[in-house]
């Protein structure tokens, strides 16, 4: 039984070679037809590929990897000692953070605003260092891609981050595209309502002030951890 076997596919291919080198136009049709069949496969593959398989516009993205911890229903959340992951982390290089909390009363959109100008003004995001791209990263997040293409939108508008064609949005040099006094502006705005959230919640003008001292200083810490990190790479 065993030896039939291969002697039955011996035998169906001579018959079958002799078949089609009788009819030569059938042949040439047959095979005409196989390499148009292969070619459009491979160019609808390709074409897919391209779409959805998109690699990230940075150095080795293979080398990417995602910690979450899975909550009671098994959604993914973001690691609740997630400070203590990125200043222990011996075997990653560096470590970054996102969370968006659709009950916080604040857009998503201003959500992921307020996170990238955090990262590039602590250093975890580095001048030139690309963000992920619009469609991948709203998958992530679970939003709609127009609310992530409106906040690179808004970043880029404020001079945070620039779009190079072809290529992706990427943090620019730190430098505003406003003038000095529009800065300043803009700037009051939030620090007057920060002042009324302080008065709200019973913090007087010198602890305000020591606070804001403590969180620049904070700050300092943080871009300088990560520039260390950045030269460590």
């Amino acid at each position: 039984m065993g030896l039939d076997a291969p002697y039955q596919l011996f035998r169906d291919v001579r018959i079958g070679a002799r078949l089609l080198a009788k009819t030569p136009l059938f042949t040439l049709f047959a095979v005409l037809i196989l390499a148009i069949a292969i070619g459009a496969n491979i160019t609808v593959f390709s074409f897919v590929t391209a779409i959805f398989s998109r690699p990230l516009a940075i150095p080795e993205p293979d080398r990417f990897v995602r910690l979450y911890t899975p909550d009671a229903v098994g959604n993914e959340t973001l690691v609740s000692d997630y400070s203590q992951y990125r200043d222990q982390a011996q075997s990653l290089a560096s470590i970054g953070g996102y969370n968006t909390h659709a009950k916080s009363g604040k857009p998503v959109y201003l959500q992921v605003v307020d996170q990238v100008k955090a990262a590039a003004a602590s250093g975890a995001l580095q001048p030139g260092e690309a963000l992920p791209f619009i469609r991948p990263l709203a998958e992530e997040l679970r939003v709609n891609r127009n609310t992530i293409a409106k906040a690179y939108t808004e970043l880029e508008s404020i001079g945070v981050i620039e779009t190079m064609p072809g290529k992706g949005c990427f943090v620019k040099e730190n430098g505003s595209l406003l003038r000095k006094d529009v800065r300043r502006k803009m700037l009051i705005e939030e620090i007057d309502q920060t002042i009324v959230q302080a008065h709200h919640l019973s913090i007087s003008a010198e602890e305000f002030l020591n606070l804001v001292h403590q969180r620049m200083e904070v700050l300092q810490n943080k871009r300088r951890a990560n520039g260390d990190a950045g030269e460590d790479r």
